[in-house]
């Protein structure tokens, strides 16, 4: 496209009696954008132009720092509810080790029961990330646009990124869980430092392990008695609003169950499935939990990174160090649970476009200003028109995967940037 508009200059700078109407000729005929208009308005009228698209930069490097300075300048701004909107509640469950590829790997796609339950699903979501520790401080911090690996881990959080801090600003009791004591890899830690102060974390104490990690040190317990716990203090609590972020490792490699003998004996796809299966059993039993209290709620299920649970050409199976799109994209499903949702037949709309962290920010801003349990909900077709795009750019410590014109193009330890082959990708 660009190239077409570069040779219309040159033809326009030999005529300059060209009039507005070739350019409404031009823009229907060729299907130009705004941007591609105003340039041949610009060139009509005699006047030299220097428009980069992105699709126009090629050289992954400056791609890269294109990418980023678009990024930082996303923000989104949170604000109260009116006094008549219709209150919610907000669950965010995050998932330890689930991507798109590993549940084709097990032979599950969108179209299972679980995820058809979602109102809005998202099938080109991009974790960014192949760990915990960064996939989880990239959500926290989703009201901005996605940040350079080393700046996120090193710097102090902007508090007009952080989602649970603005959370709290517009008036929700904030809650932190886990099925785990969050003390492997700093994990309690790292999240301190991107909640508010007032959050409440709720720790599995006094239960019974029912898995273990695969450090063999840190005990897993249950998901459905964790976020029963939360459930029962949410009963209790007088909050016109609460929100909580729960956070679950069992799918992790090398985690198993209490008195499995020989796990690591056993099918690799056959344990995950199993450890799934387990998982989004307890994930539905407490669908149903927070149905029977009657009570709106937004809940929004979201994993960190994917497990790798086959490799590559380019990198072997339960290695995520190259953050390849096979373990980077993942699911995130949106779900609404209340009266006016619970005996509805579920209509769900498909998100196809890339999006990242900033999409989920988003949407609960949106869904704050306009409640989706009121009369004056925004239309769903709105808010997928409108969800912020992200580009496919994913980083760990130096390796980036980034996507342009449809080939993913990889930079590591040697510096150089190659195009990866559909075998290094599958």
């Amino acid at each position: 496209m660009s190239k077409l508009i570069a040779l219309i200059s040159i033809i326009v700078r030999k005529n300059m009696k060209v009039t507005i109407l070739l350019t409404a000729i031009f823009a229907i005929t060729l299907g130009l954008n705004y941007n591609g208009v105003v340039e041949l308005q610009r060139i009509f009228a005699g006047v030299e132009t220097r428009f980069v698209y992105a699709e126009d930069i090629k050289d992954p490097a400056k791609y890269f720092k294109s990418f980023h300075s678009a990024e930082s300048e996303k923000v989104i701004m949170f604000k109260k509810p009116a006094p008549e909107s219709v209150p919610f509640d907000i669950i965010i469950i995050h998932i330890c080790s689930l991507s798109w590829d590993d549940l084709k790997e097990i032979g599950m796609t969108q179209e299972d029961p679980f995820f058809k339950q979602f109102d809005y699903l998202f099938t080109n979501f991009n974790s960014a990330t192949g760990y915990s520790g960064p996939a989880v401080t990239r959500l926290l911090n989703s009201n901005c646009g996605q940040k350079p690996h080393d700046e996120l881990l090193k710097k102090t959080p902007d508090k007009a990124c952080l989602l649970i801090d603005s959370l709290s600003s517009v008036g929700y009791e904030t809650y932190l869980s886990m099925n785990h004591d969050g003390k492997y890899g700093d994990f309690t830690k790292n999240i301190k430092k991107n909640v508010s102060t007032d959050t409440k974390f709720l720790y599995p104490e006094n239960l019974n392990p029912s898995a273990t990690f695969f450090d063999e040190k840190t005990s897993l317990f249950d998901d459905y008695a964790m976020l029963k716990r939360w459930f029962d203090l949410r009963q209790a609590s007088n909050a016109k609003m609460t929100s909580l972020y729960y956070n679950t490792i069992t799918m992790h490699a090398g985690s198993h169950w209490v008195g499995e003998k020989k796990w690591f004996d056993k099918d690799t796809h056959e344990q995950y499935k199993d450890v799934l299966s387990a998982l989004l059993k307890d994930l539905n039993k407490f669908i149903e939990l927070i149905k029977s209290s009657k009570r709106n709620t937004v809940l929004i299920f979201i994993s960190e990174h994917g497990r790798a649970l086959t490799g590559t050409a380019f990198q072997a199976a339960d290695l995520r160090d190259i953050p390849l799109p096979k373990i980077t994209k993942v699911p995130v499903g949106i779900k609404f649970i209340g009266p006016k949702f619970n005996d509805a037949s579920v209509k769900q709309y498909l998100i196809t476009k890339p999006t990242s962290y900033i999409a989920v920010s988003w949407v609960l801003s949106d869904f704050i200003k306009k409640s989706p349990f009121g009369n004056t909900a925004e239309s769903p077709d709105d808010i997928v028109f409108k969800i912020p795009e992200t580009k496919y750019v994913s980083e760990h410590e130096g390796r980036i995967i980034e996507e342009i014109d449809g080939s993913y193009l990889y930079y590591g330890k040697n510096r150089k940037w190659i195009t990866l082959t559909p075998e290094q990708l599958k």
